[in-house]
């Protein structure tokens, strides 16, 4: 739960400030009735490639040098 933020576009119906579960049951019931999936796919598929993802590891790996 602490790095979904970053994984999810940003005012996503489903963030919620912190582990309260009637507000987690209501989000993804709000969530079910209202998002179709499609911006969450496409805001991951976008930020998330493997190119990134490998970059992101190549400049970990160099910062330790």
């Amino acid at each position: 739960w602490r790095s979904l933020p970053e994984m999810l576009p940003p005012n996503h119906l489903g963030l919620v400030a912190g582990q309260d579960t009637r507000e987690i049951s209501e989000r993804i019931l709000t969530m079910l009735a209202e998002e179709s999936g499609e911006e969450t796919r496409r805001h991951f598929t976008e930020n998330f490639t493997l190119k990134r993802h490998l970059e992101a590891l190549s400049a970990a790996i160099r910062s330790v040098e």
